[in-house]
C-alpha cells in the first residue's frame, strides 16, 4: 500500500503517522459494564490511588451481563459497582437500559461521529458504525485514561476493505463473516481496519454497526468507515474488495467465527436452540426481518427460540409495532435486553446436547454454556428459518 496511514494521520490529528509511532488521543467517552467493572475496580485498588478519578465523568457503565442478577454474588457485585461509580462521578445505567454499545448509540447517536471511544470490552468497535473512532483497552489502561483524560498507544498497521455495489437486504452479518473468513482472526488482530467504497452508502447504520461489532471479535486495534476520496485516491488497491450485491448467506461453523462456509454448503439435521439479538443483531432492523418471516408461523416444536433486543428503547419499539407478540405467538421468547445468553451466564444457557444457531459474535466451545454444545453463527434471516424448520 502507498500512503496507507494518511487517513489515520487525519483521524488522529497528527502530521504524520506510521506503524509503531506513539499516539496520544484525547478521550471523549470511556465505556465498561458489569462484566468488566470488577476488574477496573481491582486495578484502581491495586494501584492504591486513594483519590477521585479526575475524568470519571467520561465513563459510562451499564448493567447488562448479569442483569437481572442470577446469583447473590452478582447482586453484591452490582452494589459495589454502584458505590464506585457514585464516588467517581461515573455515569451508570442500572435499570435495564440494555447492552452497553446500544445504550450509548441510543443516547448519543450522531454525536459519536469522529469521537474517540475507549472501553473495557471486546466489542467497543460497534460504535464505528456511528462514525466513532473506537479502541478496546485493558483495565489498567482504563484507569490511566480516567486519571489523565487521554489514551496512549502505538499506531497499528492498516487494512483497507472496499465495499462495492448496492443491496436492499440486511446483509451486515454476512458481510462481516466474509471479512472474517478472508483474513481470519489472526490476520485482523491489532490492525486498523478502514472500510471504504460506494457500498457503505447503501448500508444502514444498523448494518454498519453489525460489521464493526464482529471485527471486534478479531481484536482489531480500531476500525473506521471512510469515503474521504481525497485521501483514498492515493491507494493502489484495497486489501479486500466485496461486492455486497453478490454476498451470499454465510454461516460460521462451531469453534471459531472465522470458520466460515456458504450456507448452501452446510447441512444441519437437528437444531435445538436459536438465539437472535444481542449487541450484534438486536436492533430494530434485525427484529423486523425476524417477524416478517415468523408472522403466522410456528417454530419447530423441538427448538427453543430466544429473541433479545439490544436495548430498552428497541424493546419498547418492538412492543409498539406488535413485533413482541408475533414472536411470542410463534412459540418464541422475548428476553430482557442484555448479554447473559451470549456470555453463557443466564437467560438461555446451552446444555451438553444443544446445537444452536446464534446471531451473536462468538462460537467458541463453552461460550454460551456447555463446552459440549455446538454453536453456529448466522444472520437473523438464516436463524429465523432454522427456528421454523428445526434444521438447515
Amino acid at each position: 500500500m502507498v500512503n496507507d496511514h494518511k487517513l489515520l494521520s487525519k483521524l488522529f490529528k497528527e502530521n504524520e503517522v506510521y506503524e509503531g509511532k506513539e499516539i496520544k488521543l484525547k478521550v471523549d467517552y470511556a465505556l465498561a459494564h458489569d462484566g468488566s467493572m470488577p476488574k477496573i475496580i481491582k486495578e484502581y485498588e491495586d494501584q492504591r490511588l486513594d483519590r477521585t478519578l479526575p475524568f470519571g465523568h467520561l465513563m459510562h457503565v451499564t448493567f447488562d451481563h448479569c442483569f437481572p442478577a442470577a446469583t447473590k454474588e452478582q447482586r453484591n457485585m452490582h452494589f459495589a459497582i454502584e458505590g464506585f461509580c457514585t464516588n467517581h462521578k461515573i455515569n451508570i445505567y442500572n435499570n435495564g437500559e440494555g447492552i452497553l454499545h446500544q445504550v450509548i448509540a441510543d443516547k448519543f447517536g450522531e454525536q459519536l461521529s469522529d469521537k474517540v471511544i475507549v472501553g473495557v470490552d471486546g466489542h467497543v468497535s460497534t460504535s464505528a458504525g456511528l462514525g466513532a473512532i473506537p479502541f478496546s483497552i485493558s483495565p489498567s489502561e482504563m484507569i490511566d485514561v480516567l486519571v489523565k483524560g487521554y489514551f496512549t498507544f502505538k499506531a497499528p498497521s492498516v487494512l483497507y476493505v472496499e465495499l462495492q455495489g448496492k443491496t436492499k437486504e440486511n446483509k451486515g452479518k454476512d458481510i462481516a463473516l466474509e471479512i472474517l473468513g478472508a483474513f481470519k482472526l489472526n490476520g485482523l488482530k491489532d490492525k486498523a481496519v478502514i472500510i471504504t467504497g460506494e457500498g457503505i452508502d447503501g448500508l444502514s447504520v444498523s448494518q454498519n454497526m453489525t460489521i464493526t461489532n464482529i471485527l471486534g471479535e478479531a481484536s482489531v486495534r480500531t476500525t473506521y468507515y471512510s469515503n474521504d476520496t481525497e485521501l483514498l485516491q492515493h491507494q493502489i488497491k484495497p486489501d479486500l474488495v466485496i461486492d455486497i450485491s453478490k454476498v451470499e448467506s454465510l454461516i460460521a461453523l462451531p469453534g471459531s467465527p472465522d470458520n466460515v462456509e456458504k450456507i448452501s454448503n452446510v447441512s444441519i439435521e437437528k437444531i435445538t436452540e436459536v438465539f437472535i439479538g444481542g449487541c450484534t443483531n438486536g436492533r430494530l432492523e434485525d427484529i423486523k426481518e425476524v417477524v416478517t418471516i415468523l408472522e403466522g408461523k410456528l417454530i419447530n416444536r423441538n427448538v427453543s427460540l430466544f429473541v433479545c433486543p439490544a436495548s430498552k428503547n428497541i424493546a419498547n419499539e418492538m412492543d409498539k409495532l406488535g413485533y413482541s407478540s408475533i414472536i411470542r405467538n410463534s412459540g418464541g421468547v422475548v428476553l430482557s435486553p442484555g448479554c447473559g445468553a451470549c456470555s453463557g451466564i443466564h437467560q438461555g444457557v446451552l446444555g451438553d446436547e444443544d446445537i444452536a444457531i446464534s446471531t451473536t459474535v462468538r462460537n467458541t466451545y463453552g461460550r454460551m454454556g456447555s463446552k459440549k454444545a455446538k454453536i453456529y453463527l448466522a444472520s437473523p434471516k438464516v436463524a429465523t428459518f432454522a427456528a421454523i424448520r428445526g434444521k438447515i
